[in-house]
């Protein structure tokens, strides 16, 4: 990130999405999941509000 010269708040606001992620899922290993963890995530930020129907996984 810090090569793409992403701002210092980018980065951290990231890396809260990945621990995030990863806790909701039970601790597990991002190599062990896939796009249904994926799916299961966003649906669950949709509900909450925290993101829109429109949000999908970057390929």
């Amino acid at each position: 990130m810090r090569v793409k010269r992403n701002s210092p708040r980018t980065e951290k606001t990231y890396c809260y999405s990945i621990r995030y992620f990863i806790r909701h899922h039970g601790v597990r290993h991002p190599a062990s999941m896939g796009p249904s963890e994926i799916q299961a995530f966003l649906e669950r930020l949709t509900v909450a509000g925290y993101a829109t129907a429109a949000t999908k996984p970057s390929a």
